[in-house]
């Protein structure tokens, strides 16, 4: 929930949620989580995340760093999540965004964390 004044939202509040949660390591196909703005937009933010889940970043897919970063009217922005193939055979693994509370933003207290899952290939010809 979004604070307000009056009826006006004045402090930017934000939520995370998977959009494309099933990723494939063979093909690189990526997982994507959109974080959402409401309340007030007017300023350009930056808004820190943690990266969990069984899958390592680097090595099992491309970091993206640990921000994301909203423009002046943004309301929302994309975590994308892309495997790096490689000739391990192993078990689906998880990637974990949770969003980190900051300097003139609010986290939902509800949608701040989600998690998707990428697959390996079974077999990989070489």
């Amino acid at each position: 929930m979004t604070e307000a004044v009056n009826g006006s939202a004045y402090y930017p509040e934000y939520t995370v949620v998977v959009t494309q949660a099933a990723g494939d390591e063979f093909g690189q196909a990526p997982v994507t989580f959109t974080v959402t703005r409401s309340g007030d937009k007017s300023l350009a933010q930056d808004v820190s995340f943690l990266l969990g889940g069984t899958a390592i970043p680097g090595a099992d897919y491309t970091n993206p760093g640990s921000t994301i970063h909203f423009a002046a009217g943004q309301a929302t922005a994309l975590i994308t999540i892309t495997p790096v193939e490689d000739t391990s055979l192993e078990d689906s693994e998880t990637v974990t965004v949770t969003l980190q509370g900051g300097p003139g933003y609010k986290i939902d207290g509800i949608a701040t964390r989600d998690t998707a899952s990428a697959r390996s290939p079974t077999t990989m010809a070489r």
